[in-house]
């Protein structure tokens, strides 16, 4: 080694230092990759904006929790796509935390792939509503095979909707214990060792899956595997000895025990489990949380509020109030449920010709002409009488 000009002999090296840089090497690629897979930020709600239309202004506001200030989606066209993150995919019901809606309006919620292709969305209609809100859009990856990285929310008819958040109600590595696949394997661990976390492996599996649909007890379903009992465990604040995914204060506060894992429980039998429960803030010991005459899966299930008596909201705005349409097992956020309320008496209203909708619209008017005349022809009778 000639230090002055700074040169060095391959033969000067020790044959220990060349093992050790070696060796050396190899730590810093594997605890880089591992480091890798301990860099998500695992949460439920959007990390970044993907895309937008140019109606949709503020679309950062729509990133992360929800926190009162909402992205603009100006009117019909205005779409603004999501990023849920890499590692942390969607697996199961979204939720759409809004702003005021101002005018009636019609959202499409669409989940996307890696690719951004679309696995299925949903067209809805909202009624005016002054107070924020939330939507409740089903998925469960089970059906499609596949988790959603992308969410596309789109304002098409009517006036604009304003976007909050979103929040995947189940998630890929959502604790460090979640399974997905069921395969015995945590997701976090798959992710570090390049596994799948939605495809399970045999050789491992101590599960078996079973296609549940999220929050369900019930089975079904199809795709690769099944959901393990954590559907959903966020980190649970005040303490959770159990892992269940459960707050120990709030499985206190409703008869549940914070020793044993009872996550998939079912006490009030209404086919939400403990754990599902406890992520909508119902009560796993009722049936109907908030006494509006509504059980709280099919609340949970058509996006209404579970812990509020909206037996008498109309979201849809066809007349038929929210009791109304679980009473005629209709959909509260689809206006089209009065013909099948009323059956072929309506349908054939719906399909009248329009020449009869003419003949029906000059009779109306000859009516309430001929009703106006003779209340002025009595108020000039009162008048002539009283003089």
């Amino acid at each position: 080694m000639n230090i002055s000009g700074m040169r060095f002999s391959r033969q000067a090296l020790p044959v220990s230092f060349s093992r050790g840089l070696l060796l050396g090497l190899a730590a810093v690629l594997v605890l880089g990759h591992g480091a890798s897979a301990q860099s998500i930020s695992y949460d439920p709600y959007a990390d970044s904006v993907n895309a937008t239309t140019p109606l949709v202004t503020d679309a950062n506001n729509a990133v992360g929790a929800p926190n009162s200030t909402s992205a603009s989606l100006a009117g019909p066209g205005a779409s603004l796509t999501l990023d849920m993150g890499a590692g942390e995919e969607g697996t199961q019901t979204l939720r759409l935390y809004l702003g005021q809606i101002n005018l009636q309006v019609n959202v499409d919620v669409a989940f996307l792939d890696a690719n951004k292709a679309v696995i299925v969305s949903e067209n809805r209609q909202l009624g005016v509503d002054l107070n924020p809100s939330t939507q409740n859009f089903a998925y469960n990856w089970t059906s499609f095979g596949k988790a959603y990285r992308y969410v596309r929310v789109s304002s098409m008819v009517g006036g604009g909707v304003n976007v909050d958040a979103v929040e995947a109600l189940g998630y890929i590595g959502s604790t460090p214990t979640q399974d997905t696949d069921g395969d015995g394997r945590p997701d976090r661990s798959e992710q570090q060792n390049g596994t799948n976390p939605l495809v399970p492996d045999p050789a491992q599996s101590t599960n078996t899956p079973n296609g549940s649909v999220p929050g369900s007890n019930s089975g079904g379903g199809r795709g690769n595997g099944g959901v393990s009992a954590q559907t959903n465990a966020p980190p649970a604040p005040g303490g959770d000895q159990d892992n269940d995914g459960m707050a120990d204060d709030w499985e206190r506060a409703h008869g549940l025990d914070p020793t044993t894992n009872d996550a998939s429980k079912d006490p009030d039998h209404d086919d939400l489990t403990n754990l599902t429960e406890y992520k909508i803030n119902s009560d796993p010991q009722k049936m109907d949380t908030d006494g509006d005459g509504m059980p709280d899966k099919w609340e949970y299930e058509h996006g209404l509020d579970v812990n509020k008596n909206d037996a008498d909201g109309d979201p849809d705005g066809d007349f038929l109030t929210n009791l109304g349409e679980y009473r005629h097992n209709t959909d509260p956020n689809k206006a089209d449920d009065l013909y099948e309320v009323f059956g072929k008496d309506c349908n054939d209203i719906k399909n009248m010709p329009a020449w009869k909708w003419l003949a029906l619209a000059v009779l109306l008017a000859l009516a309430f002409g001929a009703g106006t005349m003779v209340n002025r022809k009595k108020g000039a009778k009162t008048k002539k009488s009283k003089k």
